[in-house]
């Protein structure tokens, strides 16, 4: 506990129990979670500001990889004007890549066999979220990456 409040992450320990080891250099959130159970007896997490705004921070940077991605497969013939790319806004797309250089499944699309067996194709995976997939509310879980739709 008084490494966590020194705000050092503790690695798993190894088999004897006796070493431990730490990432410093990381400000962690020092705030309560307050838990509440609603009428129908789910269990509701309250967390502080900062952490949210820390859970904010890590979606942007997933968003913000989600566009790089999108940016390097950009395909749109009309985007191609006279040998170079350029963005939907009409500003020069750096970012595109050749399809010889797009990772497999990162870049180009993926296949999968749904319920009925039927094959279908959907985007790379680097056109969806990896560390938060969706969100809890109170009409249910939401995913961002429903495997039926495309990015």
């Amino acid at each position: 506990m008084t490494a966590i409040l020194s705000d050092r992450i503790v690695f798993p320990t190894v088999a004897d129990k006796k070493t431990y080891h730490f990432i410093t250099g990381i400000k962690l959130p020092h705030e309560r979670v307050n838990y509440n159970i609603d009428a129908q007896g789910n269990i509701r997490a309250a967390y502080g500001e900062n952490s949210l705004n820390i859970l904010l921070g890590y979606i942007n940077d997933e968003r913000n990889r989600i566009e790089l991605t999108l940016r390097q497969i950009d395909d749109d013939p009309s985007h191609f004007i006279q040998g170079v790319h350029y963005n939907s806004d009409g500003t020069v797309n750096n970012d595109w890549l050749e399809p010889s250089k797009r990772i497999k499944n990162y870049h180009t699309a993926n296949k999968f066999k749904d319920a009925d067996g039927v094959t279908r194709k959907i985007e790379g995976n680097g056109t969806r979220f990896i560390s938060f997939s969706g969100i809890y509310t109170d009409k249910g879980f939401i995913s961002f990456n429903d495997p039926k739709k495309t990015s």
